[in-house]
């Protein structure tokens, strides 16, 4: 099934078959991604750039323990996103919960259940599990149409502590601010090389496995812990 036709039968599911998960559980949005608490800019490079929503500054990259952290800072730096956000956490038919967890399998190579087993136990919790769609190239108003982009996980394990994966098939995942940094450390587990940002008790982590790009990040989580999420889920 071609990720618009998912789209379209999602969004004409009836309403009924929909168990409530927040106030909306299928929702449009036209502002920042939800999914960023904070904007996290990697510090690599003495230039800021805010109308772009991209802010840099030079710091050193640090490391600790098997991955190698490249610092990062806080801002308060944000693009305005044109997305569309469908959430899986309701209660769907199984029609329809199939059609998504098998169009999931064919982004991440891995089934859904076999995925979701992959989480350590202390990143689990409250959880959503929804996707992100963007504008088609070349679309404009009135008559826009919008394609699949993002599968998102986003498990909350305490107030404090949080973990969030996009996945995106064909480019990385997408995010309502920049991170700038020319020459970025590189690690590896379990032979995935990827990337990591950090600061104090957030991460970031890119890479690409199993021919999907993936954004994952944690806060609350040592980087230990972080580590230890990777070992299990790049298997």
């Amino acid at each position: 099934m071609k990720t618009e036709e998912l789209l379209e039968q999602m969004n004409e599911l009836d309403d009924r078959y929909l168990a409530e998960y927040s106030e909306e559980t299928i929702k449009t949005q036209r502002k920042g991604l939800g999914r960023k608490r904070q904007s996290v800019i990697a510090a690599c490079l003495a230039v800021a750039l805010v109308a772009t929503g991209v802010l840099a500054v030079q710091h050193f990259n640090a490391s600790d323990g098997a991955l190698l952290v490249n610092e990062i800072e806080i801002a308060e730096v944000q693009m305005d996103l044109d997305v569309q956000q469908t959430s899986y956490s309701g209660k769907l038919t199984e029609q329809a919960w199939n059609n998504v967890t098998a169009e999931f399998a064919s982004v991440t190579g891995i089934e859904y259940l076999d995925f979701i087993g992959r989480i350590p136990e202390k990143f689990t919790g409250r959880y959503q599990f929804y996707s992100l769609a963007a504008p088609k190239v070349g679309a404009n108003e009135p008559e826009k149409q919008y394609a699949l982009h993002d599968f998102v996980l986003s498990y909350q394990a305490a107030p404090d502590q949080n973990l969030t994966i996009a996945i995106c098939k064909e480019e990385p995942p997408l995010r309502d601010y920049l991170i700038d940094c020319a020459a970025p450390q590189l690690s590896e587990v379990n032979r995935t090389t990827l990337t990591v940002y950090g600061d104090q008790d957030c991460y970031i982590v890119q890479c690409v496995y199993q021919g999907a790009n993936y954004d994952i990040e944690t806060t609350g989580y040592s980087l230990d812990e972080v580590e230890l999420l990777l070992t299990n889920l790049l298997v």
